[in-house]
């Protein structure tokens, strides 16, 4: 099932999935959590009490995927150097 794209991917979301995998390269700790069901009020909040103390990104959720897949594929890549 694993199919070709015909057009590239676009620019803004290599960049956010690049983004996302140099954080999670970086920091020593990362928290995924669902959104779903909270109202607005209430994660903004959220992201204020944070605000200094963490690094709050909400992307889609492939994109997440994606650069957690590039990050497992570095590490193997090289521990298969070593």
């Amino acid at each position: 099932m694993n199919q070709k794209r015909k057009k590239p991917l676009p620019e803004r979301k290599v960049k956010i999935a690049k983004e996302l995998k140099e954080l999670i390269e970086k920091k020593r700790t990362i928290l995924l959590a669902s959104i779903k069901n909270i109202p607005a009020f209430q994660f903004q909040k959220i992201v204020k009490k944070l605000r200094g103390k963490a690094v709050v990104k909400v992307p889609k959720k492939r994109i997440a995927f994606k650069a957690i897949d590039e990050c497992d594929e570095d590490k193997k890549a090289k521990k298969a150097n070593e």
